[in-house]
């Protein structure tokens, strides 16, 4: 349960950058 807690979490992270770190470049 707990592994799946982390990496679900990393895995929002990871997407939550994704989204963020182009904004400046389309912007």
């Amino acid at each position: 349960m707990h592994s799946t807690r982390h990496l679900w979490s990393k895995t929002l992270l990871t997407m939550m950058g994704l989204l963020i770190l182009p904004l400046p470049w389309t912007l």
